[in-house]
């Protein structure tokens, strides 16, 4: 749910998801979590013939792929972007019978910092020296395989903060609070909780340039069509308000409890936020890697607030919706004929504030603004069943926490963004985590 990447499923999902018979045989794999890595692992199992349950805690599927009606249009509370490079569920998408929608967004970006506006142009003249330093280290780092490299270069890198680094770089100004709030909105921390190694890997693949963005897409009628379509193909073989509160391996299986309730697999798929999976005993053999990463590793806290205007007033302006400011709101960019979706991170994304004072910021600078006629927020870090929007690399955790969640323990698998590699954070990493714990199951 990234700023380029970030969004309830209708009743005719939940209609196919009845409770079990008694008398029913035991799933040979349990899938815990329905969200879409959760739901795209049990789908490609289902596929392969395995018998497949999905237990869902909360009483809505999708997790953190979130679509309701605003004002008539399909909007996103979580998931929204796909890159035109995330193959895996483009395919999906596809595969499914869905289609793609291109987001086209004509006109200039806004750079609002101090009380001051900013071109483009004068962006990249101030970023361009910074991110040449950055990219010097950057080219220094050996090339990432399976884990993470363990040279003392990295290390260093790693165990510094954002705030750190920008330090011994020297930069200040405007441009420091660019760099910080993008950072910010990316990744989901305040940048001194964040490893240096995020700033880094950012700015050196994405340049200097602001405005260059990759094609990118949204589903037509809204994300949440891709889950209900997963369900589709899962009718009777998912369940919600099925919270499971322990996972312990017996004999030659493993049994799943909570709330009263019990059920035995020979393979379990642990689909779900760590910061939910950390509430659970996990009675599974993990090694201490894959324990400091259950409970440590760090989750952003972006929030949302999406709304309707009565007309698109950053359009009669020329700009494009998409802004970056430090008063107000972080991150802005317009959606459908009328909507603007304003995308905050950290501290920020936990305090959310109202549409009318992100709507004052813009016109204090655009000279323009129209009435609300809609607005929802969601503060991802609040969100009972997420208590955070994705993963997020702490001082110290990219050499540590990197790839320990992506090899099994037994046979208890685990998927979603955070074991999605250089997909992490994305709809993209959830696919592809969830195919590959099917393609592994499937051939045990």
């Amino acid at each position: 749910m990234r700023r380029r990447q970030l969004g309830l499923v209708g009743l005719g999902v939940l209609a196919g998801c009845q409770g079990w018979r008694a008398a029913e045989v035991n799933p040979d794999v349990v899938v815990v979590g329905a969200g879409l890595a959760g739901l795209t692992a049990a789908y490609n199992l289902a596929q392969r013939g395995v018998r497949v349950r999905v237990l869902e805690g909360s009483d809505r599927l999708g997790g953190r792929v979130w679509t309701q009606a605003q004002g008539g249009q399909p909007v996103e509370l979580g998931g929204e972007f796909i890159d035109g490079e995330h193959r895996q569920v483009q395919q999906l998408v596809r595969a499914l019978g869905l289609s793609l929608v291109p987001v086209q967004t004509p006109g200039r970006m806004g750079f609002f910092f101090g009380g001051q506006q900013y071109t483009a142009a004068q962006v990249t003249e101030q970023v361009r020296p910074i991110w040449q330093r950055v990219r010097r280290d950057y080219q220094r780092l050996p090339e990432r395989e399976r884990d993470f490299p363990q040279d003392a270069l990295t290390r260093q890198l790693d165990r510094a903060s954002i705030t750190d680094y920008l330090d011994r770089l020297g930069v200040r100004g405007w441009v420091r609070r660019y760099l910080e709030i993008q950072c910010q909105t990316e990744f989901g921390l305040e940048v001194g909780n964040q490893s240096a190694l995020n700033l880094i890997f950012w700015l050196a693949e994405a340049g200097a340039e602001p405005e260059e963005e990759a094609p990118r897409y949204r589903i037509a009628g809204g994300n949440s069509r891709l889950i209900n379509r997963l369900a589709a193909k899962l009718t009777g073989q998912i369940e919600v308000n099925w919270q499971v509160e322990a996972v312990r391996a017996v004999g030659q299986g493993y049994r799943l409890s909570g709330g009263g309730k019990e059920l035995r697999a020979q393979a379990v798929v642990l689909a779900v936020p760590l910061t939910r999976l950390r509430r659970m005993e996990l009675g599974i053999g993990l090694s201490p890697a894959q324990q400091r990463a259950v409970h440590t590793w760090g989750y952003g806290t972006n929030g949302k607030v999406v709304m309707q205007t009565g007309r698109a007033f950053w359009r009669t302006q020329g700009y494009s919706g998409e802004t970056i400011t430090d008063g107000g709101y972080q991150y802005s960019w317009a959606h459908g004929e009328r909507g603007l979706t304003f995308f905050l991170g950290g501290q920020a994304g936990l305090q959310l504030p109202t549409g009318q004072v992100g709507l004052a910021v813009m016109q204090k600078y655009m000279g323009s603004t129209a009435p609300i006629t809609a607005e929802t927020q969601v503060a991802w870090g609040r969100e009972p069943w997420a208590l955070g929007s994705y993963t997020c690399f702490q001082p110290g955790q990219w050499t540590t926490l990197a790839g320990a969640l992506t090899q099994p323990v037994g046979r208890v698998w685990f998927a979603g963004e955070h074991t999605g590699g250089e997909w992490q954070g994305y709809m993209e990493g959830a696919v592809r985590s969830g195919q590959r714990v099917a393609q592994a199951l499937g051939r045990g």
